[in-house]
């Protein structure tokens, strides 16, 4: 795990998103959601889902727990959210990975350079108006 290297402009900051949790307004339950909410964001349940399911706690207080400061790849991960930056929101958002997994997987099989594979990658965000 490692943060992605500053870039020409002098940007740093691996990008990143999240999830949010939200309640349909025309819920019938919708005291029971907010419940659930609460419950999911408590210091307790985020280290459970961190623990069980690997997924990254939103609770800072989570990660100086001894259990969760045990798992190497939780404590990595938040030098990365340190100084990480919100990713950009566009509606082909999603298209990012995939020329990102593909090109990967052309690098780490040996099909590809590493200098080719971000060419690619760059080349294909570029077409999606992402400057990278």
């Amino acid at each position: 795990m490692a943060p992605i290297p500053q870039g020409p402009e002098g940007h740093t900051g691996s990008p990143v998103g999240g999830h949010s949790y939200v309640i349909y307004s025309k819920s019938p339950h919708k005291e029971e959601a907010w419940k659930l909410v609460q419950f999911l964001s408590t210091k307790e349940a985020q280290a459970k889902l961190v623990l069980e399911l690997g997924l990254l706690p939103t609770r800072k207080s989570v990660y100086e727990m001894p259990e969760v400061k045990a798992n190497r790849i939780i404590t990595d991960f938040k030098a990365v959210m340190e100084n990480a930056t919100p990713r950009p929101v566009f509606p082909q958002g999603g298209l990012i990975f995939a020329a990102m997994d593909q090109n990967f997987q052309a690098f780490y099989t040996g099909k590809k350079t590493a200098k080719e594979a971000v060419e690619a990658i760059v080349k294909e965000w570029e077409k999606l108006g992402v400057k990278p």
